[in-house]
This record gives C-alpha cells, sequence and structure tokens, in this order.
C-alpha cells in the first residue's frame, strides 16, 4: 500500500528496513544544493578608492585594514587637499620605511589607518634638526620670556631671579589670553 501523502511510503522504505530501490538522484540533488552558498544580492556599490590612496597604500608595508585607511585617509584630505597628503606621506616613507626594516624587529610599523590617525607623516627624521615654526605675532613676548627664563636657569640665577621671571612670564601669558578673550 502506498499513500499519496505518507512520508514513509514516499521514501520507498519498506517496513521492515531500506528498500534495495532508492532515490539517489534526488539526495545528490539535496547534498549539491547545501553545498552552495546562498546568494544575498550585494548592497550598494563596492568602495571606490582614490588613486592618491591606492598609491599610498601599495607604497605602505602592511596593507591592512583598507576600509578604515580610506575612511581615515578622506578625513585628512579634506583638511590638506588630496595631493599635498600623498606627497607628505610619500616623503615620510622615505626615512621611515628604513626603521621598520626586517632587522629592526623590535619595531613594526602600525596598520596606515593608525598612521593616518596619529599623522606620522609628521615626525621628524632621527638625527635632524627640528623645523623651525613659523613666527606668531601673539606668541612672540612669551617666547622672549621663555628664552630668558631659561637663560636665567642656565647661568645659575638666584632664586629671586627665577621668581622673577616667572612672575613676569606669568603676567605676559594672563595680558595675552586676555586679548585674545576680547578681541
Amino acid at each position: 500500500m502506498s499513500c499519496p501523502q505518507c512520508p514513509h511510503c514516499q521514501s520507498e522504505v519498506q517496513k521492515g528496513g531500506l528498500s534495495l530501490i532508492s532515490d539517489r538522484s534526488s539526495t545528490e540533488e539535496r547534498r549539491e544544493d547545501q553545498k552552495e552558498p546562498p546568494k544575498y544580492p550585494v548592497r550598494g556599490k563596492a568602495r571606490e578608492y582614490s588613486k592618491a590612496f591606492e598609491i599610498a597604500w601599495k607604497a605602505y608595508p602592511v596593507r591592512v585594514q583598507k576600509f578604515e585607511a580610506f575612511a581615515v585617509w578622506n578625513v585628512r584630505a579634506r583638511e590638506i587637499g588630496e595631493n599635498e597628503l600623498l606627497t607628505l606621506i610619500m616623503v615620510a616613507l622615505n626615512w621611515q620605511k628604513k626603521g621598520w626594516a626586517k632587522e629592526a624587529d623590535w619595531y613594526k610599523p602600525p596598520y596606515f589607518e593608525r598612521y593616518l590617525k596619529r599623522r606620522k607623516w609628521e615626525d621628524e627624521p632621527p638625527g635632524s634638526q627640528a623645523v623651525p615654526r613659523p613666527i606668531d605675532r601673539g606668541t612672540e613676548a612669551t617666547d622672549r620670556k621663555v628664552a630668558q627664563y631659561r637663560e636665567a636657569q642656565a647661568r645659575a640665577a638666584s632664586p629671586e631671579e627665577i621668581r622673577r621671571a616667572k612672575e613676569e612670564s606669568g603676567r605676559i601669558i594672563r595680558d595675552l589670553a586676555e586679548k585674545k578673550a576680547v578681541g
């Protein structure tokens, strides 16, 4: 007897055990269906990277977390411009890669995302002279007083001279802060 809705009768398994006749094609089809991963539609376009970013990415020794690095790249590129950023990074990488060489295995380069976040292209090469900063007329007086204070300390000034220099530099700093707050 075979019932149209009975799974036992549909599989052709006899009550005493398995039948010698089996439908192998249906089981093989089920296995093939299970092997294929489900196909989901792609959401949105794939990320398109700029040419400048691709150049910097290929020049950088650690190529991990590209998507995150590109997000930080866009932020930095809006600040200073993409071509300028690329130029600064390529110049800095010329001397920074030497420190990241395989011989110096104690120091590894950070991921490119972290490199961009920390603005590591602004680091100075070891043994180089500090780049002079542009003169800011608002802080010129403060810089002069700081230099005088340091000179006083260097020539073993008396405690009274040091106290006067501190008071005078503090007064100048307060004056500058008030000017900035007012104007």
